[in-house]
């Protein structure tokens, strides 16, 4: 048998038009279909580098849009009128930005290790029989006093009993991980700097959680190096 194709991340597209160098609208029917997660706070990131973009939205006349940092952001990129670009959702306010200017031909990027390593994640996910969720680390998940959000999606559908603390497996060895609620997201808190200290992890690594145990709720959590 061949093997599954990876799921396809959530997206939209918009091609740039009018007033796009101050802000650029986000679709009614993708904000409709996501509005659970989305949140004030986004992350932009190009395809094919390692940078990171901090744009915050912002409601007006009931419409959602890319408003403060986006400015920066087309800036930087040298966006002009005509440009397509594709926006892939990956959760947690965070985007995936593919760029292709008017001759429909993507911009040139060099190699990222980081989206090698999501693409590998993304096919082992693809393979596995448990409910999984994968996350590419950041410096707040792996600093001193990290912390790591869960996928909203993952979390409300396999944390409904209130649960404050999981165990989390990699190679025989098992950490405890306290998981705290604020708000209406869960994130990985006590255990979790340990659990990363020793495991090395690194910035752009990308690592996915297998429900592999819903009884005594265990990860098994599989790591892809971005430098590797």
């Amino acid at each position: 048998m061949g093997r599954r194709p990876p799921p396809r991340k959530p997206s939209f597209l918009q091609i740039l038009v009018k007033d796009f160098s101050k802000k650029l609208l986000v679709p009614s029917k993708f904000v409709r279909l996501h509005r659970g997660t989305l949140a004030r706070k986004c992350i932009l990131r190009p395809s094919g580098t390692q940078d990171s973009w901090p744009v915050k939205t912002k409601q007006i006349n009931n419409l959602l849009y890319f408003k403060k940092g986006w400015e920066k952001f087309a800036q930087h990129h040298s966006l002009g009128f005509g440009d397509l670009l594709v926006f892939r959702y990956a959760q947690d306010c965070e985007f995936y930005v593919d760029m292709f200017d008017k001759s429909c031909c993507c911009q040139e990027k060099e190699s990222n290790p980081k989206t090698a390593a999501l693409e590998a994640a993304e096919d082992f996910m693809a393979s596995s029989e448990f409910p999984t969720f994968n996350k590419i680390m950041q410096s707040t998940y792996v600093g001193v006093h990290g912390y790591m959000p869960l996928k909203p999606d993952f979390a409300k559908m396999h944390l409904k009993d209130g649960r404050r603390e999981v165990k989390i497996e990699v190679s025989g060895k098992t950490w405890t991980v306290r998981v705290r609620k604020v708000r209406s997201s869960y994130r990985f808190s006590t255990g979790w700097t340990h659990l990363a200290t020793e495991l090395a992890l690194k910035v752009d690594d990308a690592c996915v959680f297998e429900l592999v145990d819903a009884e005594d709720y265990t990860l098994k959590l599989s790591i892809f190096s971005s430098t590797s």
